[in-house]
């Protein structure tokens, strides 16, 4: 039976400074902001959802989206590595919450900042196209090498690597 637990964070006091990338920035009412939480988690509960609320992150305008921290499957979760500097210290508190609910904890890396793209196992130049030129696409070509997952490395399915 798949899990029916969801994380959530209430919404901070900064919530009205978040990252707006695509819209026009708009006003934002905290009273309301937390009335909608609020209704939220309700629903969540109300067809059967167990909720586990993540330590606040006061500091940290977009907290509330906690669901942007990781992405869990059964036991295991990843955690992001937002690409906005400003969102990374949201990471902690999340990270601390599903260790506490029994979670194997494997992270995304930083993207190499090497002008070649490189196998991260030996250090021998890759062909594959999906390490040339690392998208998001790319990376879901991406497993592990081995049936013990390695942290730090992996292989493609492709047959080059991933970095």
């Amino acid at each position: 039976m798949p899990s029916r637990l969801a994380l959530v964070r209430r919404p901070g006091p900064r919530l009205a400074e978040g990252l707006v990338t695509h819209l026009d920035r708009q006003p934002v009412d905290p009273a309301l902001a937390l009335h909608q939480w609020e209704a939220y988690v309700r629903v969540l509960r109300d067809h059967g959802w167990r909720t586990v609320e993540v330590a606040p992150a006061d500091d940290c305008p977009d907290a509330v989206f906690v669901e942007d921290t990781m992405v869990v499957f059964r036991n295991v979760a990843l955690l992001a590595r937002s690409g906005a500097d400003s969102r990374r210290p949201e990471l902690p508190a999340a990270r601390e919450a599903a260790a506490a609910l029994g979670c194997s904890l494997n992270a995304v890396r930083a993207p190499a900042r090497s002008t070649a793209a490189t196998s991260s196992r030996s250090g021998t130049p890759c062909t594959s196209a999906a390490a040339a030129a690392p998208t998001p696409r790319a990376y879901a070509n991406c497993a592990p090498s081995s049936s013990r997952w390695a942290p730090g490395w992996s292989r493609c399915r492709t047959g080059g690597c991933c970095t």
